[in-house]
């Protein structure tokens, strides 16, 4: 009899399973294709549009960096990866901006960064800040320093909920004696939910929680 014992508990928590969106799996692209006008890529509710990009030296073109949609700990964004890196005894620079605009309606409250910045045989420095306007705090940044520490992720706190926004990374190698470099960024962002979201995934979590308890008491 316990497999006809699939009362409200168990269908509450499937239907409330159900409702809740899906997100479709979308594949990356690289940076030179979101550079033309009205080009966007999205990542579950968020949609990044208006890219832009400068470089100096030996920083990579957009035609070799690719841009992928991520979901990292529940967090939705952007991973870049690329060669953004200089030779020994130089400087180079790269900025890449882009308009993030959350059409879901739930705002964004924090962004997380994180990378692999790194100086390898010698000195040199390698920095990433990621700026945001209009917001205060405005900016976060991660970095590697030889010799000296290695910071591979950064948080910022928006203070309140933003739905629209501009995002500037800037990129910057300094190789004296070794080769400053970093190959990967991902950037994701918290958002606040929306609150029938949050009723229905308490449902389904109390559904789930009724079922097992019905099964101990059987």
């Amino acid at each position: 009899m316990r497999s006809k014992k699939l009362t409200w508990p168990i269908m509450l928590g499937v239907c409330a399973w159900l409702v809740l969106p899906a997100v479709p799996a979308r594949a990356g692209v690289l940076l030179s294709t979101l550079l033309h006008p009205g080009a966007t890529i999205s990542s579950g509710g968020l949609t990044f549009s208006h890219f832009a990009y400068s470089k100096t030296g030996s920083m990579p073109s957009p035609s070799t960096v690719t841009v992928n949609p991520i979901l990292l700990s529940g967090n939705y964004g952007l991973q870049f990866v690329g060669a953004f890196t200089t030779p020994k005894g130089s400087t180079a620079e790269a900025l890449i901006t882009s308009k993030v605009t959350f059409t879901s309606g739930a705002p964004v409250s924090s962004a997380l960064l994180t990378g692999n910045p790194k100086v390898t045989g010698g000195t040199g420095d390698m920095f990433v800040v990621d700026s945001f306007t209009p917001t205060n705090p405005a900016s976060m940044f991660i970095y590697s320093i030889s010799p000296g520490p290695t910071v591979d992720s950064a948080s910022v706190n928006f203070g309140k909920g933003l739905t629209s926004f501009s995002a500037q990374k800037d990129i910057e190698a300094i190789s004296r004696t070794g080769v400053a470099s970093v190959g990967f960024l991902d950037q994701t962002y918290h958002t606040i939910p929306e609150p029938h979201s949050a009723i229905l995934a308490g449902l389904g979590m109390a559904g789930l929680a009724g079922f097992v308890w019905r099964r101990k008491l059987a």
